[in-house]
């Protein structure tokens, strides 16, 4: 029950689908035209169950307009499921002006508050890579809609954490050797090339070819691709930088495997190309294997 005085008062609730309606119907406040793509992540994740109850939720003025929560709210209507927040209530309505102003935590932001204090920002970067290829490998990554959120980041880093640290110090290492590569690029390749069944030692072979050039055969397609990641222009793509890196060395990999020599070409970066599964190229050598591989 409201009280009677206008005080500003807070609760936590079960926002029903029903209830986040009413209240985005009722609301009387000029707000900001909702963000689909925001929209959208918030539904992602209550849709995940991955909702989480904060301090921050939805904030209504005196006369229940929105101040704050609108693509929550919207989210919650979408997705048809309940979920637990907290609402405050009589907020002034100049409140609206300042929510919000402050600085967005960035995914490099939770993996340190999650307890990854060293390599942060590396792996913040190479899981977006990573959620992105495997969610939206058809669409330009510039675009908002396909922007984990950072409890997505968080959790898909922890199911990656073994093969992080098994492959980000020999990456580090090679990298040091011509700066050829960026380490993020790197990773992310070697846990999309994991989950096709690559070895590690096939995968780091690759990018310490990449990264020394040595005993390189002039024909080589590891050769001619590194050529192309020393020339500034190969590594500054504007906007699609770093899916134009991961595909092109998802490609560039592919065509080593098959045998292939000659010039590399990269390609568009959208589409993004598919690391072919090692069963695919590698055939056994024992005849028995041979036959159940066929």
């Amino acid at each position: 029950m409201k009280p009677t005085n206008p005080e500003i008062y807070q609760e936590l609730v079960n926002i029903t689908p029903a209830m986040a309606r009413a209240i985005l119907e009722n609301n009387a406040l000029p707000n900001r035209n909702i963000s689909a793509p925001r929209r959208r992540k918030y539904e992602r994740a209550i849709k995940a169950g991955e909702w989480k109850t904060t301090h921050q939720g939805i904030a209504l003025d005196v006369n229940a307009g929105i101040i704050d929560g609108q693509h929550r709210l919207a989210a919650i209507a979408n997705a048809g499921k309940t979920v637990q927040s907290y609402i405050t209530y009589n907020l002034p309505p100049d409140t609206f002006d300042v929510i919000d102003q402050g600085k967005s935590r960035s995914s490099s932001d939770a993996l340190q508050a999650g307890g990854w204090r060293k390599d942060s920002r590396v792996v913040s970067t190479t899981i977006l890579s990573y959620i992105r290829y495997q969610l939206y490998p058809a669409q330009p990554w510039t675009h908002q809609a396909t922007t984990p959120s950072s409890t997505e980041v968080v959790d898909w880093s922890r199911d990656k954490e073994d093969s992080v640290y098994k492959f980000l110090p020999k990456l580090k290492e090679f990298y040091k050797i011509a700066k050829a590569f960026t380490i993020s690029n790197a990773l992310t390749h070697c846990l999309i090339a994991e989950d096709q069944g690559w070895r590690t030692e096939e995968l780091l072979e690759f990018w310490q070819n990449i990264a020394t050039g040595a005993n390189l055969e002039p024909n080589s397609i590891l050769l001619s691709y590194r050529n192309q990641l020393m020339r500034k222009a190969f590594k500054k793509r504007g906007a699609y930088t770093v899916q134009y890196q991961l595909n092109a060395s998802i490609k560039c990999f592919n065509l080593w495997k098959e045998g292939k020599t000659g010039n590399f070409y990269a390609g568009n970066a959208v589409p993004i190309a598919t690391l072919t599964p090692r069963n695919e190229i590698v055939i056994p050598k024992n005849p028995i294997m041979h036959i159940i591989h066929n």
